[in-house]
C-alpha cells in the first residue's frame, strides 16, 4: 500500500474523530463527510453485528451524531491499519463516566481524505452492563 493511500487513511480518520468529538457539528462535517458519504451503523445485542441502519450523506450522518450526549467520549485507539480494498480499520473506544466499551470503525477514506464508507461496529455491551447499570456504577 502507498504511503499516499496510508495518508489518505490517516487524515480521513482524523477528520472522522473531529467531527465525532464535535457532535456533527457543520464544519468538522463538512471536512470529514461529503453527500457520497455512507455510515453503517451495526448493533451490539444479538444477533451481534446485524446491519440496522444506513445514513447516506452529511445531513443524516449529522443528524446521527448530534444524539450523542456530551458526556460520552469517543476516540480512535491507535492509527488506522489497512485492511482488503483500500478499506481501513480502527479500534473505538466510548466512555460515560463508569461505563467504558468500544468497537471498531470500518472505513474507505475518499481522494479527499474524506469518509466515502464508515461501518460503525460497536462491540458487545461489557457483561456486567448487560441488564443495566450495575450496583456502584453510574452514567452521570
Amino acid at each position: 500500500m502507498s504511503t499516499a493511500h496510508k495518508d489518505l487513511g490517516a487524515t480521513a480518520l482524523r477528520r472522522w474523530v473531529l467531527v465525532v468529538q464535535a457532535r456533527g457539528a457543520e464544519g468538522p462535517a463538512s471536512d470529514a463527510l461529503d453527500d457520497d458519504s455512507v455510515l453503517d451503523r451495526y448493533g451490539w445485542r444479538e444477533p451481534r453485528g446485524r446491519l440496522l441502519e444506513t445514513l447516506k450523506g452529511v445531513e443524516e450522518i449529522r443528524r446521527w451524531l448530534g444524539v450523542t450526549p456530551q458526556e460520552v467520549q469517543m476516540d480512535a485507539e491507535g492509527e488506522p491499519q489497512p485492511s482488503e480494498g483500500g478499506w481501513f480499520e480502527v479500534r473505538y473506544s466510548v466512555r460515560l463516566v463508569d461505563f467504558v466499551n468500544g468497537g471498531l470503525w470500518r472505513f474507505l477514506p475518499s481522494p479527499e481524505g474524506k469518509i466515502r464508507h464508515i461501518e460503525h461496529r460497536p462491540d458487545p455491551l461489557p457483561a456486567e452492563w448487560r441488564k443495566g447499570i450495575p450496583p456502584g456504577k453510574r452514567l452521570s
